[in-house]
C-alpha cells in the first residue's frame, strides 16, 4: 500500500501525461531493433516520473523483455501487446495487477485461418519454422521464438494477389474478424485494435487518480492510427520503408510528422514535448521538430 501511495505521488508529480509508444519503427528501429538514439529522452521521462507504456504488435514475452532491457525488472507500469489485444498490468503499480483482454485468443482463431490457406495463399507465423520466423524478421532465436508466442492474434505473410487480399478480408469480417498492415506483416485479429485497449487502459488510470491522464501517443504505421486518433498530442513518426498511413481530417489537423525515422524521430518528438510540458528537460538536450502540419515554438 505505501508502493501505491508512492506511485500515485509521482504519478501527478508528472502532471498526469503518459507516453504510449508503437515500438518497432518507432521507439526501435525497423531494420536493427535499437534504441540508443532514445536512450537520453527515455531517462529524462523517468526523471519526470513519466509512465513509459508500450503499444505495440510484439507478443507479452517480446514486450516484457525489452521492458526490463528499458526500465528494470521492477518497472511497475502496464504495457499493450499484440495490436490491443491485451493491456498487461504489473504488480507493484498504482492499477490492480491482471490481464485484460479484448477479442478471441489465437488458438480460437487457428483452424478458420487453417481453413482459409486452402482457398487463400498465406503463411502464418505460427506455422512458421524458427528459421522461417528469423529470415523474415531479422530477429535472433530467442526473440524470434518469441514473437511466435502468439496469444490474441496471427500475424501473417500474404503471398496471394491484391484481388485475393479483399477477398480474403471480407471472409475475416464475416466472422468478426479484422485484418490490419504492420510494419513488416498482416495481423489478423479480433474486434479490437490499440485505440481500443489504450481508451480501456486510461479509465482505469481515471479510477485511482483525479481525472483520466492525458496520453503522448507516438507511432508509425497504420495499425498505430487508432491509437493516435484517441490521443492528446499524436505523433506520427517517419517510417524508412513504408509510406504514411491514412488519417481522418481531424486527425492529420493536429498530428505531428517527424522528418527523421525511428528512435531518432521518436527522441526529436518526445524532447520537443518534454520542453512544453514539463518543466524539468536538465537532463536532455531540446530540438526542434519540423512538421508538416503543426508549426512548434523554437523552430526555424
Amino acid at each position: 500500500m505505501l508502493e501505491q501511495h508512492k506511485q500515485e505521488r509521482r504519478f501527478k508529480q508528472s502532471k498526469q501525461w503518459i507516453v504510449v509508444t508503437d515500438l518497432d519503427g518507432s521507439l526501435l528501429d525497423h531494420h536493427d531493433y535499437q534504441w540508443n538514439a532514445a536512450k537520453p529522452v527515455l531517462s529524462a521521462l523517468q526523471t519526470n516520473h513519466i509512465p513509459v507504456i508500450f503499444n505495440t504488435s510484439k507478443t507479452q514475452a517480446e514486450s516484457l523483455q525489452l521492458q526490463h532491457q528499458m526500465f528494470g525488472l521492477a518497472y511497475p507500469h502496464p504495457m499493450i501487446v499484440e495490436n490491443g489485444g491485451a493491456v498487461v498490468i504489473p504488480n507493484g503499480g498504482i492499477l490492480p495487477a491482471g490481464i485484460k483482454t479484448f477479442g478471441p485468443a489465437n488458438r480460437e482463431m487457428k483452424p478458420y485461418l487453417s481453413q482459409l490457406q486452402t482457398r487463400f495463399q498465406f503463411s502464418p507465423i505460427t506455422d512458421m519454422t524458427l528459421q522461417e520466423v528469423v529470415t523474415q524478421t531479422g530477429l535472433d532465436e530467442e526473440r524470434a521464438q518469441q514473437a511466435r508466442q502468439r496469444s490474441y492474434t496471427e500475424p501473417i505473410v500474404w503471398l496471394d494477389t491484391n484481388d485475393q487480399l479483399e477477398a480474403f478480408k471480407t471472409e475475416l469480417n464475416q466472422h468478426q474478424l479484422t485484418l490490419i498492415k504492420g510494419g513488416r506483416f498482416f495481423h489478423v485479429l479480433g474486434s479490437f485494435d490499440k485505440g481500443l485497449a489504450l481508451q480501456w487502459l486510461t479509465e482505469q488510470y481515471a479510477g485511482v487518480l483525479d481525472a483520466p491522464p492525458k496520453v503522448l501517443a507516438l507511432g508509425d504505421g497504420n495499425n498505430d492510427v487508432p491509437m493516435l486518433e484517441v490521443a492528446d498530442y499524436s505523433v506520427l513518426i517517419k517510417s524508412p520503408i513504408n509510406p504514411w498511413p491514412e488519417l481522418s481530417a481531424s486527425l492529420a489537423s493536429r498530428v505531428i510528422k517527424t522528418e527523421a525515422v525511428g528512435p531518432q524521430g521518436w527522441a526529436e518528438a518526445v524532447e520537443q514535448w518534454l520542453a512544453t510540458v514539463i518543466v524539468n528537460t536538465t537532463s536532455v538536450k531540446t530540438t526542434c521538430v519540423k512538421t508538416e502540419s503543426v508549426k512548434t515554438s523554437g523552430c526555424d
